[in-house]
């Protein structure tokens, strides 16, 4: 009986310190503020201005910023206004690499964002984004299961 109970006692300890990773792994301090600086300014002045944001007024060429705002502007023809952001959680890469994953939730339904994002001498960047409407297809499974 009691290897049993000193067993149990072991799988408790240990599905707790996985519940501690899974909250560290979400730590909304962890995530780079040009994201939500990003996503306040779609909120008040549209896809464009985010995207210069993210990425860099340098580094937006006007192909890019023309793409990436068709994106946008095919998820809100389908799903109406944006209305706010979820966050789902972060993905330490490395010390400079993160990927943040995240909901943006419209009026008819929600899509899902990867914002991979690295540190430069000037501060975080977004290098890549990726979106989905279906969860699943961007976020990692062990986010979708908490």
């Amino acid at each position: 009986m009691n290897v049993r109970m000193a067993w149990m006692g072991a799988a408790v300890a240990v599905a707790m310190a996985g519940q501690t990773a899974m909250a560290q792994e979400v730590d909304p301090l962890r995530v780079p503020d040009i994201i939500g600086r990003g996503m306040q300014a779609y909120a008040e002045r549209g896809s464009l201005e985010a995207l210069k944001i993210w990425f860099g007024l340098d580094n937006v060429t006007p192909e890019q910023a023309e793409a990436q705002g068709q994106i946008f502007q095919q998820i809100e023809q389908r799903y109406g206004a944006y209305l706010s952001f979820s966050l789902i959680g972060v993905l330490d890469v490395t010390r400079s690499t993160k990927i943040v994953y995240l909901s943006m939730d419209f009026e008819r339904g929600p899509a899902f964002f990867a914002f991979q994002c690295y540190r430069t001498a000037d501060g975080w960047k977004v290098v890549a984004l990726d979106y989905n409407l279906l969860a699943r297809q961007i976020v990692p499974f062990d986010l979708l299961k908490r």
